[in-house]
């Protein structure tokens, strides 16, 4: 397949390195020019569990020049950048290709449908993990380096030949080493993720912590229970399939098997990076007042991040 990764940071690369390897051809975009420098120059270096591998992909800055037309498109850059994104890869699109939101948040796949069209917009979420510690080079997580990672789609339209494009990318990534399967509708495990993403990321970032150091905190507990409960409380009055019990005990769990693991949202404001705050706590508080239903954390914490963000020039 002929595939583009818009958003080539950490999961970016991780992705198209995989579909790379398995013999894809890949183009990464991405507005790091360093990064993108160091995969021209040395090729992108997988670090996985047990080896390394260098990857050699395209890699661009300029994709309306530089990008030819696509099977697919995987888009993992932040919330607020969608629209000039997708802008920026719409002429690379036939009328057979889908594009494929793995963001976090909400909003992402209204976003770029606004743009590209609903018919070939399809949402999804993945376990999947990556860091990268400098420009040209990726540490994959354990639980992806042993194939063990799961990406989940929902479907777009009714178009027959966007659907089996969808089917192929995910066959793709499950020959890849990456696990994808393809679900009748993917708005429960959008709102199961947010209901982890969307707590910890902008609580670990508004205290500057690990999600250790979160969990270690009585008070940092009742806040998180506070962002958990507003996001329950939305999916329930929206008629998402949402086990509030399930959920809760799901995310506990996973918050204390990462340890002193540091959110991407943590690492944007210590990097001093704009954040995916728009699509988080921001997105939230709109979806609550929409609903009448109160969304006190969510507006505090956002309005904190957002104030923040604003204060150092990234907004």
């Amino acid at each position: 397949m002929r595939v583009a990764v818009v958003g080539a940071g950490a999961m970016g690369s991780m992705f198209g390195a995989h579909l790379a390897l398995d013999g894809h051809d890949v183009t990464l975009v991405d507005v790091d020019a360093a990064h993108v420098s160091a995969i021209a120059e040395r090729g992108l270096t997988m670090r996985f569990a047990s080896e390394s591998r260098t990857v050699r992909l395209r890699a661009t800055t300029d994709p309306v020049h530089e990008l030819a037309e696509v099977d697919a498109v995987i888009v993992l850059c932040k919330g607020w950048a969608n629209d000039v994104a997708a802008r920026s890869i719409a002429h690379a699109l036939g009328p057979t290709s889908t594009v494929v939101t793995i963001q976090n948040g909400l909003g992402n796949d209204t976003s770029l449908a606004t743009v590209l069209g609903p018919e070939c917009v399809v949402s999804g979420t993945t376990t999947a993990g990556a860091h990268r510690p400098e420009p040209g080079i990726v540490d994959v997580s354990p639980i992806t380096s042993a194939g063990q990672s799961i990406t989940q789609l929902g479907q777009a339209g009714d178009d027959a030949t966007v659907l089996q494009s969808t089917r192929d990318l995910a066959d793709a990534l499950s020959s890849a080493g990456l696990p994808c399967e393809i679900l009748p509708d993917a708005t429960a495990i959008i709102w199961r993720k947010l209901a982890l993403a969307a707590t910890a990321g902008p609580l670990t970032a508004a205290m500057g912590v690990t999600v250790e150091a979160m969990m270690d905190s009585s008070a940092a507990r009742d806040l998180l229970r506070g962002l958990f409960d507003e996001i329950a409380a939305l999916a329930l009055a929206a008629d998402v399939e949402f086990d509030t019990d399930a959920v809760w005990e799901h995310a506990i769990t996973t918050f204390q098997a990462v340890g002193a693991h540091t959110t991407s949202m943590a690492d944007d404001f210590a990097e001093g990076r704009r954040s995916e705050i728009d699509s988080f706590c921001v997105a939230i508080s709109k979806l609550g007042h929409a609903h009448r239903i109160p969304t006190p954390t969510h507006d505090a914490i956002g309005q904190l991040l957002v104030a923040r963000e604003q204060a150092g020039g990234l907004r």
